[in-house]
């Protein structure tokens, strides 16, 4: 069990974040912790030395766990160039986000930075929802067709209109 963390903890730190999927990594990492304290607790009466490397490796995937919010804002597809070119202004110096990995931001302490990032990371997921709603409202509405029907003495009826409101209040 041990040597499957070391390894994935080591390709998570050592390859791009963008090609990581920040769901699976905190459901691991989280699963690992779990299970590391349920050795512990079964080995602690029988072989304590061997409990104490199972809380050892319960400490050091803690210390991982800190980094789990940044690696979450920068592996969101919400995080586009503008967002991406605020966050390097508060870190102080470039950053290429196709070439950032775990290693980056543990060898940076890009922690202090942890609560100004996850603010653009929430603009930016507020961002795209509102694009994504957008976009499905446009479709909707290339359904809709408005009617003209004859009233009296030249004039005209639109019809239709109501369910086009109905929609644009959602």
């Amino acid at each position: 069990m041990a040597h499957e963390i070391e390894f994935s903890f080591k390709d998570w730190t050592q390859n791009q974040l963008m090609k990581q999927d920040s769901t699976q990594i905190d459901q691991s990492v989280k699963q690992w912790h779990s299970s590391c304290f349920q050795l512990y607790k079964k080995l602690n009466e029988d072989f304590p030395e061997t409990a104490e490397t199972a809380q050892e490796l319960r400490m050091k995937i803690e210390d991982f766990m800190q980094y789990l919010p940044l690696i979450k804002c920068f592996t969101s597809e919400a995080i586009f160039d503008e967002e991406w070119a605020e966050i390097q202004e508060i870190v102080g110096e470039p950053l290429e986000q196709e070439e950032v990995k775990v290693q980056d931001i543990i060898d940076k302490n890009l922690n202090r930075f942890m609560e100004e990032i996850e603010e653009i990371h929430m603009k930016a997921e507020k961002k795209l929802s509102l694009q994504k709603n957008l976009r499905a409202m446009k479709d909707e509405m290339k359904r809709f067709e408005l009617e003209l029907f004859p009233h009296k003495a030249g004039t005209y009826v639109l019809k239709g209109y109501d369910n086009v409101n109905l929609i644009l209040d959602d």
